[in-house]
């Protein structure tokens, strides 16, 4: 029936439209999109019916599954492990934004969900520790409360009499860093170079294209 409807609709199209249409092309097209519409009429019931099982049976199993922590200890090691195989370099400008930091008298610290020791490792390797005064990291493997680390490293800040009227101020690059500080109650900037974009950024925090102007937004939010 949809062949014969298709050649009635030929038929009644003008002599401009086989002008700037080759036959060929015409019969190619329409044996080709004749062939897909009968292959999804017949096969796409069936294969529609065989995902639906197929999503339940997974469902199911996964309902079934009981992993032990041990074992997710081991999976989380396993992709640490090769995740610091591979061969990466610390970001471009990072150097320069520490050393402008450090010329303005300012402190700075570290605050990562990533594992104590591999922080220190990666903050070691790279040359970061000596402009740093607290490095913070998590003691687990499964990214950890980068919320709770972060308040524990503000109680022992705001706990020092010199540090007691100081302002402090978030570096990330995410929105998750932006919630950070809001529950610190401390100003945030974020970098648009990491793990969201400039716009999907801006409408929680200033944001600057390189660390160094991230730093300078940073000492701009409590110089206003």
């Amino acid at each position: 029936q949809m062949r014969t409807d298709l050649f009635r609709h030929l038929e009644k199209l003008p002599f401009s439209f086989y002008d700037e249409h080759e036959t060929g092309s015409i019969m190619t097209r329409m044996t080709n999109d004749l062939f897909e519409v009968s292959e999804l009429a017949h096969h796409g019931p069936e294969n529609l019916f065989t995902s639906f099982v197929l999503l339940i049976g997974s469902i199911v199993g996964m309902i079934g599954m009981k992993v032990e922590d041990s074992e997710w200890d081991a999976l989380a090691q396993e992709y640490h492990d090769t995740y610091h195989t591979f061969s990466y370099g610390l970001n471009r400008g990072a150097f320069a934004a520490l050393e402008l930091v450090k010329r303005k008298g300012a402190g700075q610290s570290v605050i990562s969900a990533l594992h104590q020791l591999y922080l220190d490792l990666e903050t070691n390797r790279f040359g970061v520790q000596p402009y740093m005064e607290h490095i913070y990291g998590t003691d687990n493997l499964d990214g950890g409360s980068k919320l709770s680390r972060a308040r524990e490293l503000l109680t022992l800040f705001r706990s020092t009499a010199a540090a007691s009227n100081c302002n402090y101020t978030l570096i990330g690059d995410s929105i998750h860093d932006k919630d950070v500080a809001d529950s610190l109650g401390i100003g945030c900037v974020l970098y648009s170079g990491g793990s969201h974009s400039r716009a999907r950024l801006e409408p929680f925090a200033p944001v600057g294209d390189t660390l160094e102007e991230c730093v300078r937004l940073a000492f701009a939010l409590h110089s206003a």
